[in-house]
């Protein structure tokens, strides 16, 4: 499987961005394994996991503090990558 992502610092704070799929970020369940799995790929960071919806604007499942930190966070910018997690 491939992901996009890409590590940043903001307000200082270093963590990984995931992309996901808008239904990923709905449940609870779900998004907790995926950042379970995700751990390994990103190990020592805290992770969030992002999806955009129509509008373009980004919704996030993670730790409150991060989710708080990346709602100022302009997500075009950003160096995203895509990697294997398999």
């Amino acid at each position: 499987m491939t992901l996009r992502g890409t590590v940043v610092t903001h307000r200082g704070t270093r963590f990984a961005l995931v992309e996901a799929d808008a239904e990923l970020i709905d449940s609870q369940a779900e998004s907790v394994e995926a950042l379970r799995f995700l751990a390994r790929r990103f190990p020592g960071l805290p992770i969030l996991l992002m999806a955009t919806d129509a509008s373009g604007r980004p919704r996030y499942r993670g730790p409150t503090e991060l989710v708080r930190k990346a709602a100022t966070l302009k997500i075009s910018g950003l160096p995203w990558n895509e990697f294997d997690v398999n």
